[in-house]
């Protein structure tokens, strides 16, 4: 992630390597009293992330190595799976495409970053922040990429809201739909969306 400070400005130094801002300006305000405000030091901070998947058989302990999401979809066909198994996979592959940090990113923009929380109106002022505010900022981005995972596994028990034509599905997307459970709040909840959908039309 490339991070451009454009006119964000501080009111207190900031020692974060990813928003290091330690160039004193003195400014005056509408109040005629004078007060430094601090630009950053770079015109373009770098964070790195990367995300690394791997999928194991429990049944026969083969594993898929540490991988990138595009280099594990192959590698899957390697752990001799059933066929429950490998929906199982392909159903988590394809979720998991949808949740690095890259999507995470690129679907939020600016707002995918804490620090821009604080940042004030026109003048784009804003406190000072902690010196391990790349940390949050990594946090944040994994706590999404999370949420969105388990909000997609969930969302596979109802069924997808369009089908193309075309679409199949197979013996294993079948038994894994049939299986699907979701924590409630007083343990675990089994469904049919079958049944759900019969219950309401009649």
């Amino acid at each position: 992630m490339f991070l451009a400070p454009n006119s964000v400005k501080y009111q207190s130094p900031v020692l974060d390597p990813l928003y290091r801002a330690t160039i004193p300006l003195d400014s005056t305000g509408f109040d005629g009293k004078n007060f430094t405000i601090y630009l950053q030091d770079f015109w373009v901070s770098v964070l790195a992330c990367a995300d690394r998947f791997q999928f194991r058989n429990p049944a026969n302990g083969i594993s898929t190595s540490l991988t990138s999401f595009s280099a594990i979809g192959e590698e899957t066909y390697s752990l001799r799976l059933t066929k429950l198994q490998l929906a199982t996979v392909l159903s988590l592959h394809n979720t998991i495409g949808s949740s690095i940090a890259y999507q995470t990113v690129h679907s939020r923009g600016a707002n995918s970053l804490r620090a821009s929380d604080i940042v004030s109106g026109t003048d784009f002022l804003s406190p000072g922040l902690p010196d391990d505010q790349w940390q949050i900022e990594a946090t944040e981005l994994f706590s999404v990429s999370m949420a969105k995972l388990q909000q997609q596994i969930i969302a596979y028990a109802t069924g997808p809201t369009y089908i193309h034509e075309g679409m199949r599905l197979t013996q294993g997307d079948k038994d894994l739909c049939q299986r699907q459970k979701i924590r409630g709040v007083s343990g675990y909840l089994s469904f049919s969306v079958l049944g759900v959908s019969l219950i309401l039309i009649l």
